[in-house]
């Protein structure tokens, strides 16, 4: 039995995968969040094979969470099923660990599919608009010399919150530390990655993923 944890920000769309997955013989959720905060403790206690995850979570970017969960559960399967098709996104993903891409405007069955193709030990990308090659060469050919693995998760959670104007006081509060503690790891980040203004470190954030800016329209901006 393939043991599943889905988290996605959408009450309706977490129901909906709810009811795909365990009509399967062979698959069965064993749980769901819509925070991105709650996924590394869930994991833990529920010892899932694969992780369905959304990009856009309301308090952790995705990708970031991806790299949290390679890190410390990397038997762990992580399939990403977002609305996001261009290519930055899908590459950034999949070089952050996850082993699938499947995008929301496809058939459930090919979700499935993902699933059982993951398990297997196999990469699947799936989208009505997704172009494979284009994703795999962005893969080959993207330089990343400050990439945010150079960071523990610790100092990657404070550029995040840094690069989205929160003051030292703030980040303290919402990471449960000393401002000492966030100082260091803005020093740290300073002297690994050359990021001296709020600005700088919006834009490695950005450019790395670990933000998502989305404007008024909805639509997502790609840099």
């Amino acid at each position: 039995m393939i043991r599943i944890f889905l988290a996605d920000d959408h009450d309706i769309v977490r129901h909906g995968l709810i009811s795909l997955f365990d009509a399967q013989a062979d698959m069965h959720v064993v749980g769901e969040t819509r925070y991105g905060q709650q996924v590394l403790r869930r994991l833990r206690q529920l010892k899932p094979d694969v992780l369905v995850l959304d990009l856009k979570m309301p308090d952790l970017p995705g990708l970031e969470l991806i790299r949290q969960v390679r890190e410390i559960f990397s038997p762990i399967k992580i399939i990403v099923y977002s609305m996001y098709s261009e290519t930055p996104y899908v590459a950034r993903a999949l070089r952050a660990g996850a082993c699938g891409y499947v995008t929301k405007d496809v058939s459930p069955s090919e979700l499935v599919r993902a699933v059982r193709t993951a398990i297997d030990g196999q990469q699947t990308i799936v989208g009505g608009d997704l172009d494979q090659e284009s994703i795999l060469e962005d893969i080959r050919c993207t330089e990343a010399p400050q990439s945010p693995a150079t960071l523990t998760p610790r100092q990657r959670e404070t550029a995040i919150y840094w690069a989205l104007g929160h003051t030292t006081i703030e980040i303290a509060q919402a990471m449960h530390v000393q401002p000492r503690t966030v100082e260091k790891h803005k020093e740290h980040i300073r002297k690994r990655l050359g990021l001296r203004t709020q600005v700088e470190v919006l834009q490695y954030a950005m450019r790395e993923g670990l933000v998502i800016i989305v404007p008024e329209n909805g639509l997502p901006e790609v840099d």
